[in-house]
């Protein structure tokens, strides 16, 4: 007799092969969880050794920066001594440092040139010193850099920008051109009131590193190195790996970025596979965070994992294998107990893979003669399938568009009939808005044109604004269907009160003729410039107007009156009224073009301004030039009177006297440098006479500055000449007449050059003070 099992029995079996797997799974979290607890121990054992070896090299850096340290408090004492002395004694500290440290390669500064010259007012430029060793001899260089931008000028002003110490990253160097040194540089800033000033260090061949390095013992068979910031090994116990970048030399992936993970200054590690012997490493890495200087360093170490996890390994593979054969029984036992149940689940689950994949007929009704609850569950099948044969026959009506077809739910559990249902409602909901959005997206389209319409408008301004006044309120009530309208501008009058004039008005197609000026406050249009408000009224005040034809008149049935607006500053107002009542979109448009039409009335005030600005400022030119010629006349005659008591010594003494103190008079040699100067030059440009002594004639006067060459030869050849120029002094710009006198000798020969210069407003005064000289002169 064949054995007959309910639904539930069977569960109960599959139930107990579910225990077995349970079991397998729990090995596995067992197995799995020793190799975590394993590898944890071995990384906290590598961290705690990589943390106590990082301390010793940190220690060492550290005693690497304190020299530089030193340098730098040696450089600050220099650079307060007196301007000519500070190179020379920041190359006197260079050289006693290199002298008292054999064992570094080179020791250099860099100090801003703005120390060393007082004149020099560029934010870059620096005076590199330098002293090296060269088969054991010191040398010495010497050079200005950074004057324009490069490469090596935005390094240092990195090194500036972060006021800390530098630790550069490794590099080979050559100091002879033949023999390459894998060095270092080591450097602290001068600072003045935390402002940079000087950069001092020295380099150090790395060779020293390896010493560092050969003194550190980890774990068996573990091979120690240091890092630099940029993934770099400065030394190791392997030699290959000196001066090699560690990522590329193990080929890691691009998402494992050691340079990055240094800088984070956090302790990291990952295995690597020898290619070679194809064991596995485990690398860790500890970086020596240094806040004081700009990158930081890491010293690491390589070690076999098989030495930091011991027998742990045999372990784990027993381990395995007896899992392993656990699982085998369990998938057996499970794969023979799920045959007997599923087969008779395979008529039901091929006629739901129908109706999943949207095969909704007559013909997947399923029929099972089991004696158990899959009887059950073919039955529930086929009462869906009628159920979705319903609901199909609904939707392909709601497609068509017919949202009068009636449907009913099985149930009020039937999820699907009442989402049905709920899509109906939606549909016809959404048919709805979609006849309000059209309406919407008709307003915004009248609202995007009549913009676009009015911003081309308003590009052809024009400086009447009597004629622009009323092509935009014209314009403006034939766009919103308005009936009557007046555009209002503010006017200021030479009182400085303000009044409200109507400058056009407009009604039924037809420009109307009217003056009319309000103060603000008074009616709704000073009100609404009062107030800087949008005034709309549906109910309008008795006798406020009215609207007239042919046929008659009659009240309007809305105003609204929008302030022409622009940075909370009126310009005017438009004041509309219509028969039919403004809706909100209207209102808005033209509110928004009201500040349109506001910037463009601002603007076209403006040029009004400027163009009377313009004429005012051409007559004063005029009268000016004027001025001009009257005072070269006077130049001119003022010239021939000096020229004329040439002659004459005691009366050249007289009169220098007087030009001395009416006067600014320069002398400069033949080659254009300021020989002397009087006081009152000194007075003007706001400068010692030390200071103006010896400075070219390029550096003080732009027009001889711009045209030295020919200008300058004519001087030399005897030729004297009037301009007009600009003098620089010490935070003072000064536009003077000069004129320049060359100076010969006995034998005509010219060796200095004359200027004696005015500026216009003590040019009356000179004339009144010369004028009894000049007058005694020609008597």
């Amino acid at each position: 007799m064949k054995l007959k099992l309910k639904l539930r029995s069977k569960l109960i079996l599959g139930v107990l092969a579910v225990v077995f797997v349970a079991y397998a799974l729990s090995v596995y979290e067992e197995i799995r969880g020793l190799k975590e607890v394993y590898g944890k121990y071995a990384d906290e054992i590598a961290l705690r050794v990589g943390k106590e070896n990082t301390t010793k090299v940190q220690r060492e850096i550290d005693s690497l920066f304190s020299y530089s340290s030193q340098m730098a408090n040696s450089v600050l004492n220099c650079l307060n001594s007196p301007v000519n002395e500070r190179l020379e004694r920041v190359k006197q500290e260079v050289y006693r440092a290199a002298v008292a440290h054999p064992e570094w390669v080179s020791v250099w500064a860099s100090v801003e040139l703005k120390n060393l010259d007082p004149l020099f007012d560029k934010e870059t430029g620096r005076i590199s010193i330098t002293y090296f060793r060269n088969k054991g001899k010191l040398e010495y260089i010497q050079d200005t850099l950074d004057l324009v931008k490069n490469k090596r000028a935005e390094l240092y002003a990195g090194f500036k920008a972060s006021k800390k110490n530098i630790l550069m990253d490794p590099y080979w160097y050559s100091y002879n051109k033949k023999d390459s040194i894998f060095e270092t540089s080591i450097g602290s800033p001068v600072l003045i009131d935390n402002k940079f000033q000087a950069l001092v260090g020295y380099d150090v061949e790395l060779e020293s590193m390896q010493g560092i390095v050969a003194k550190i013992k980890t774990l068996n068979k573990a091979k120690s190195f240091i890092l630099s910031g940029n993934g770099s090994v400065v030394a190791a116990t392997e030699n290959a790996l000196r001066g090699k970048n560690l990522k590329e030399f193990l080929n890691i992936s691009e998402d494992n970025d050691i340079a990055k993970q240094i800088s984070k200054g956090i302790p990291f590690s990952f295995n690597v596979d020898n290619s070679i012997t194809s064991e596995e490493y485990r690398y860790v890495i500890v970086p020596m965070v240094n806040k004081s200087a700009n990158v930081n360093w890491a010293f690491g170490f390589a070690v076999p994992t098989s030495e930091m996890l011991g027998m742990a390994s045999d372990t784990l593979n027993r381990l395995w294998i007896v899992a392993a054969i656990s699982l085998l029984l369990v998938i057996l036992v499970i794969g023979l107990l799920s045959h007997q149940i599923t087969r008779p689940l395979v008529k039901v689950n091929v006629a739901l893979k129908n109706l999943a994949s949207g095969k909704v007929d007559v013909s997947n009704k399923v029929t099972v003669t089991t004696n158990d609850e899959l009887s059950d569950i073919s039955q529930s099948t086929n009462t869906l399938i009628d159920s979705l044969l319903s609901t199909v026959d609904f939707a392909r009506e709601v497609g068509k568009g017919n949202l009068s077809v009636k449907f009913e739910p099985q149930s009020n559990d039937d999820v699907l009939g009442i989402a049905l249902l709920d899509m109906k409602k939606n549909l016809e909901e959404a048919k709805r808005l979609e006849e309000l959005r059209k309406i919407e997206d008709e307003k915004v389209n009248w609202a995007t044109k009549g913009v676009a319409l009015f911003g081309e408008l308003l590009r052809h301004n024009e400086t009447n604004l009597e004629e622009f006044s009323y092509h935009i309120l014209s314009n403006l009530i034939d766009y919103i269907r308005a009936d009557v309208g007046g555009l209002f501008l503010i006017s200021e009058k030479e009182d400085g009160s303000k009044s409200i004039d109507l400058m056009a008005c407009y009604a039924y197609d037809r420009r109307k003729y009217e003056e009319r000026s309000l103060s603000v406050g008074e009616g709704l249009v000073g009100r609404c410039v009062q107030e800087s408000e949008t005034i709309f009224l549906s109910e309008i005040p008795e006798g406020y107007i009215s609207i007239g034809s042919g046929l008659g008149k009659d009240n309007p049935r809305c105003i609204l009156i929008v302030p022409l607006k622009l940075n909370d500053e009126v310009y005017g107002v438009i004041e509309l009224a219509a028969f039919d009542v403004f809706e909100r979109h209207v209102i808005d448009f033209v509110e928004k073009i009201g500040i349109t039409i506001a910037s463009t009335i601002s603007t076209a005030k403006v040029n009004i301004k400027t163009k009377q600005l313009l004429e005012a400022s051409k007559f004063q030119a005029d009268e000016l030039s004027a001025q001009e010629e009257e005072m070269r006349q006077n130049m001119e005659e003022l010239i021939a009177t000096q020229e004329e008591s040439a002659r004459k010594s005691k009366e050249i003494e007289n009169l220098l006297t007087s030009l001395s103190a009416a006067s600014y008079i320069f002398e400069y040699d033949i080659e254009g440098f300021v020989v002397t100067a009087n006081d009152s030059v000194l007075s003007l440009l706001g400068m010692r006479r030390e200071n103006l002594i010896g400075l070219s004639v390029r550096d003080v006067d732009t027009y001889v500055s711009a045209n030295f060459g020919e200008f300058w030869n004519n001087l030399k050849r005897g030729i004297p000449s009037k301009v007009k120029s600009t003098i620089k002094g010490i935070g003072a710009k000064v536009v003077l007449y000069e004129t320049f006198i060359p100076i010969a000798d006995e034998d005509g020969k010219v060796y200095k050059i004359m200027v004696i210069a005015y500026s216009i407003d003590d040019f009356d005064k000179l004339k009144e003070q010369q004028s009894p000289q000049v007058a005694n002169y020609k008597a």
